[in-house]
């Protein structure tokens, strides 16, 4: 009994640790998917800063001759008393100071282009990187997920698994925990940490413009209001990846009803959500395996569906609990993407969602074809009780 006992506690384990490295992996997935649209809009941006930045460039070199020239013919005036007057001396003063404090805005506005080139530059490699080591870092988590979800489930389960299975197990634990502890600090370091150094950067910019300029001082100060509030979304983006806190705040349901709100509101994309209430309470991990689903569907259908509704709809029972959803947009060959996300490791949220179904020995059938939507059908247990007498 105590043997029987002893299985099941640690079929529990490895089912929450699967669970966990599948949210870990769709989580690396979200990341590698905002980094590439990042990368593409920084590219956008220097490119821009790059033209910019040449004009600039141009007009100080014209400026420093015309400043050249001014000066010369001040000079001029001014020494030769004979053939120049007051009037002329004063006007030649008058355009001399005219040419030398554009000269000097000119100069001004080419440093701060020069120096928002080299940031986006320096924001450019830190991204190529974090691309790089994030499609590694999957790779990685694939070889842990499959290892555990197959090779020594089966093993557990028939009582054959030896001590060295035992040790590799808890090694890859350890590994896949460190390797969470180093995304996490990588994504604070490439994204707030990035964006504070920026804003001390545009501090000091306000501080030297507004010494100048008062009104172009506080267009500045606007920009780094800007920055701020950004950083303070991605500070909140980063918190509420790891965990949704509304879940256990104001429980599930209405966690997913706020979120189909911000995504209606964001998107212009109509949500019809309907649900019962729940019956039997929900294990946490499922509670937050639901919403990931219904999360990552929904950002499918932003990205490649073109949909104008979707609809959302929940039934819970005793045992198990049953999602549908429905959109009307272009739809897709499932068997074909299926094939080119394996073949080329694109459209990661597909695969996270099928991922996330089958890790908690839930069901799922996709429907799909050109001009007539997507359907997902989706069956899950409400807790690991459930998940274990499925073994």
């Amino acid at each position: 009994m105590d043997n029987y006992n002893e299985k099941l506690d640690l079929k529990d384990i490895i089912s929450k640790t699967l669970s966990s490295i599948e949210s870990s992996k769709e989580a690396v997935f979200n990341i590698v998917d905002h980094v590439k649209s990042e990368l593409d809009e920084i590219k956008i941006k220097l490119n821009n800063v790059k033209r910019e930045t040449s004009i600039a460039i141009s007009e100080v070199d014209d400026y420093r001759k015309k400043d050249q020239m001014a000066r010369q013919r001040l000079a001029k005036v001014s020494k030769d008393l004979k053939s120049y007057g007051e009037a002329d001396i004063k006007k030649a003063y008058e355009i001399a100071s005219l040419i030398r404090l554009t000269y000097q805005e000119k100069k001004f506005n080419e440093k701060l282009l020069i120096e928002k080139r080299t940031e986006l530059e320096r924001n450019l490699i830190s991204l190529r990187k974090v691309l790089e080591n994030g499609e590694t870092l999957i790779n990685k988590i694939n070889v842990a997920f499959d290892y555990l979800s197959q090779n020594s489930l089966e093993k557990l389960i028939d009582g054959e698994m030896s001590k060295e299975d035992r040790i590799n197990i808890a090694i890859k634990m350890l590994e896949a925990r460190e390797q969470e502890k180093k995304r996490i600090s990588r994504e604070i370091h490439d994204g707030p940490a990035q964006s504070i150094a920026s804003i001390v950067f545009q501090a000091e910019i306000c501080s030297n413009v507004m010494k100048k300029d008062m009104n172009k001082g506080l267009e500045e100060i606007e920009n780094l209001k800007s920055t701020v509030r950004e950083t303070l979304n991605e500070v909140r983006a980063i918190i509420y990846d790891l965990r949704p806190m509304s879940i256990d705040d104001i429980g599930l349901l209405p966690t997913i009803r706020k979120m189909i709100e911000i995504f209606e509101r964001k998107e212009g994309i109509h949500v019809e959500f309907q649900s019962n209430n729940i019956v039997n309470e929900l294990d946490k991990f499922i509670e937050l395996t639901l919403f990931r689903i219904i999360q990552e569907i929904l950002n499918n259908v932003k990205k490649h569906s073109k949909a104008k509704q979707v609809k959302v709809k929940l039934e819970f029972g005793t045992v198990y609990l049953k999602l549908q959803v429905k959109d009307d947009g272009i739809g897709f060959n499932i068997e074909k993407t299926l094939k080119r996300v394996k073949n080329e490791s694109t459209n990661y949220g597909l695969i996270g969602v099928i991922n996330r179904v089958k890790e908690i020995m839930g069901e799922i059938n996709i429907e799909s074809s050109r001009n007539n939507g997507t359907y997902y059908d989706i069956k899950m247990p409400i807790n690991k009780g459930v998940i274990l007498s499925e073994l």
